[in-house]
């Protein structure tokens, strides 16, 4: 009785894991953050995500956050994330990382159109541009 409680409990555990998405049309790309809650990102540094075949890391300009993704109905599904914690010198680019990173563990809808990328939540909007394909 035990070991068999215990199969389900693991069977259930790991259907909630993310599972990347290599195959989504989203798998190694890299776009840049051109507006984020109607204004452009504020940091010196470009502000980027990348999708690689089985993680997202983005950057808005001074910490870096890395965490599995996967896309299911329409919506990006991400985290749970790994960020540095460097001091945000530029006025505004705190409260900008915060909002990217509340965006992406929100399940953002996300629409794909004419290389650009749309991630919208209930609490924040980003548009992106795509730059390349990953090797």
């Amino acid at each position: 009785m035990r070991w068999s409680i215990s199969c389900v409990l693991l069977l259930s555990l790991s259907a909630c894991a993310i599972r990347p998405s290599a195959d989504h049309q989203l798998a190694d790309t890299r776009w840049r953050v051109t507006e984020l809650d109607g204004e452009k990102p504020v940091g010196e540094k470009s502000a980027d995500l990348t999708f690689s075949s089985n993680s997202l890391s983005a950057n808005i300009g001074c910490n870096q956050i890395k965490g599995e993704w996967r896309v299911e109905e329409r919506r990006l599904i991400a985290g749970p994330f790994g960020q540095t914690r460097m001091e945000c010198r530029d006025i505004g680019l705190f409260e900008q990382e915060q909002a990217l990173q509340s965006l992406l563990v929100a399940s953002p809808t996300l629409t794909i159109e004419n290389g650009r990328l749309t991630l919208q939540s209930s609490g924040h909007k980003a548009v992106l541009q795509q730059l390349n394909r990953q090797p």
